[in-house]
């Protein structure tokens, strides 16, 4: 069994291949890809009416998840974003209604001020690094949603959103990370 400085020492390998694997893609890959994963996750992933869904605010070349949140907006779900409290601590989650109740947040996102609703979404779409078939995720490595997930009375259905580019055979883990119930890419549902 492997302990957790040659796993640590494993994912930092992995990160860095797999933003070498997404920074490749062009701007018009991207948006393809996104358009694509959007209508992807409408096909694969039913939701009961009046949802809560928590996306995040795509930072960088992450796949664009703005057409899945304004979709949900329109079909009458609620969309909120996480929001960081301060290191080693959870994330909570506030309604998104809108760019007007954004303030920058840490590592160059942005989430919804302190007067948004906090609300406990039943599906949490995440973004990540790389992922396996098994729905092991490899994330930025702070941690946040592992602590958050683990912090939850009643734990949501996780969807990945990622490019296909991001897929490894096997995402190496630690006792502490929770895989993910699906993944969708712009080919479709991975697991």
């Amino acid at each position: 069994m492997k302990n957790s400085l040659d796993i640590s020492a494993q994912k930092s390998r992995l990160r860095k291949e797999a933003m070498e694997r997404r920074s490749a893609l062009s701007k018009e890959q991207r948006q393809m890809a996104s358009a694509k994963a959007t209508d992807n996750f409408f096909r694969e992933i039913k939701l009961p009416q009046k949802s809560i869904v928590a996306l995040y605010w795509p930072i960088g070349d992450e796949l664009n998840c703005w057409g899945i949140i304004e979709r949900l907006q329109k079909a009458g779900h609620q969309v909120c974003l996480p929001c960081i409290k301060g290191k080693d601590q959870p994330l909570i989650f506030r309604e998104f209604t809108g760019e007007n109740n954004l303030i920058l947040a840490g590592f160059g996102t942005s989430e919804p001020d302190k007067n948004a609703k906090i609300l406990q979404p039943g599906l949490i779409v995440l973004p990540l690094l790389g992922f396996d078939k098994k729905g092991n995720r490899l994330g930025y490595g702070k941690g946040f949603y592992d602590r958050t997930i683990a912090a939850m009375a009643k734990k949501p259905e996780l969807c990945g959103l990622a490019f296909s580019v991001q897929e490894f055979e096997n995402i190496p883990t630690n006792a502490h990370d929770v895989p993910l119930t699906r993944i969708v890419t712009e080919n479709g549902l991975n697991n």
